[in-house]
């Protein structure tokens, strides 16, 4: 691989972690689990790379709200 080819690589990598953070910022908003399958069915069947990340983020987003809601609150005593 020749350093135009890296720094193409690069500058392609650089890009993909910027729009998966400008994603993650405009889908801050939606936090509960109805919320973000909302948005989820919103985009279901649109094909674009846009739409992809959305979807990844999103899933991401919904599996963590899960494993949250899973948790005990901090300081509560879950009996055995």
């Amino acid at each position: 691989m020749s350093i135009k080819n890296i720094r193409i690589s690069l500058r392609h990598h650089r890009a993909a972690v910027s729009a998966r953070q400008d994603m993650l910022r405009q889908l801050s908003v939606y936090t509960t689990p109805a919320e973000i399958e909302e948005m989820l069915a919103a985009v279901d069947g649109q094909d674009s790379p846009d739409a992809d990340l959305m979807r990844e983020v999103l899933g991401d987003k919904l599996a963590r709200a899960y494993r949250d809601s899973a948790r005990p609150a901090f300081g509560m005593h879950v009996a055995a």
